[in-house]
């Protein structure tokens, strides 16, 4: 096995044996520079200035209809992971600290191209 390089389920349980301080991120398709998050990858990034902010506004106010626990009006870190979880473009990146659920996000779209893994050392 190369560096960098998973052939098997088995590979992938390695490293995340390995690598136990680590968190995990996987992609369908293998991404050219680096990782941005929802708000700044198109077509949220070019739509409207502050998207974030306005496309939270309009969450907050619907999200009574689809949820019972809300945080705080002034939660506003709360907020955004309640808006991550539901699809909304925010600042944030999901990671899991399980490698297997990274791989699954990294072929989950199994298709003629390779996806990727990408992992973060959380104490640095």
């Amino acid at each position: 096995m190369e560096a960098g390089e998973l052939r098997n389920i088995e590979d992938a349980i390695r490293i995340g044996s390995d690598l136990r301080h680590c968190w995990f991120r996987g992609h369908a398709k293998v991404i050219e520079g680096e990782i941005l998050p929802g708000v700044h990858r198109e077509p949220y990034c070019s739509a409207r200035p502050n998207i974030e902010f306005w496309a939270g506004q309009r969450f907050r106010l619907r999200a009574p209809s689809f949820a019972s626990d809300l945080p705080k009006w002034d939660d506003y870190v709360s907020w955004l992971l309640l808006m991550q979880h539901h699809g909304v473009p925010t600042r944030l990146l999901d990671w899991t600290e399980n490698v297997l659920v990274g791989l699954y996000f990294a072929v989950w779209e199994a298709e003629a191209e390779d996806g990727e893994l990408w992992c973060m050392d959380q104490a640095s």
